[in-house]
């Protein structure tokens, strides 16, 4: 009417989830237990077993609605309340790929790992060689103990998309001299930001209490020659045992 304006608005906002062409990614996934050695964490392989080309669920439901008014709020005309509100869904292009739809370890990278067994003298002389052979990508044929003693790499299944709900409020005052004078209230709310990596194969705190001498103990290692390079050896210390994945450097 002459005093009151509603407008309506829907937006809808698509955005693949990356893949890999040549499904050259991977998926520790932590919700699965390893088929080879029964240790939590079972690796998944883009394009095998029924794998599809990532390991992420698509957003289909990335609505923006849009929502504006303007309303008289005096008889003279003169004063004025408008607003509106809105969600917007930035791109999603910009962020690294390889942690959207999987990790590309064993598929373009050498991995090995080492732990000084001295504290302060040198570690070892690379004139001798380094003391664990780097791993080979071997791509899907690594199976199921490709990264074991190494890094693993869980994708979250389902991520929202990075969301920014915006809205306004203003008032407007017709002044004398043909001024306005304009009062107004902006906001902008963001939720579902991208994270980025976070390694959770880390000690527990509530352990920290047992002290470090407890910690840093050495003891058999119940791992030993089942997994490659440092975290296989004969003693590891008890800090590492308690972590959720004592056989991973990380996830």
């Amino acid at each position: 009417n002459q005093r009151f304006t509603l407008n309506f608005g829907l937006r809808y906002d698509y955005q693949r989830q990356p893949y890999e062409k040549h499904n050259g990614i991977a998926d520790f996934d932590i919700t699965r237990t390893n088929t080879v050695n029964g240790s939590l964490g079972a690796v998944r392989y883009a394009g095998v077993d029924g794998q599809g080309g990532n390991f992420v669920k698509e957003n289909w439901n990335d609505w923006g609605p849009r929502l504006g008014f303007a309303l008289v709020l005096t008889n003279d005309n003169k004063t004025v309340a408008r607003g509106g509100f809105a969600i917007y869904y930035p791109t999603t292009a910009q962020v690294s790929y390889d942690q959207a739809a999987g990790s590309f370890n064993g598929f373009g990278s050498l991995t090995t790992s080492y732990t000084s067994s001295t504290t302060y003298g040198t570690a070892f002389k690379l004139a001798n060689g380094i003391p664990f052979a780097p791993t080979p990508p071997l791509g899907a044929a690594g199976g199921q103990n490709a990264f074991l003693g190494q890094s693993g790499y869980y994708v979250l299944p389902t991520a929202k998309s990075p969301q920014s709900q915006q809205y306004t409020l203003t008032l407007s005052r017709e002044l004398p001299y043909q001024m306005v004078l304009d009062v107004s209230y902006l906001g902008n709310h963001g939720t579902h930001f991208n994270l980025g990596n976070q390694n959770i194969n880390t000690l527990d705190p509530s352990n920290f209490s047992q002290g470090a001498a407890y910690l840093n103990a050495s003891v058999p290692n119940p791992y030993a020659g089942k997994v490659p390079g440092s975290l296989g050896a004969a003693t590891i210390t008890r800090a590492n045992l308690l972590k959720p994945y004592p056989y991973m450097q990380s996830v």
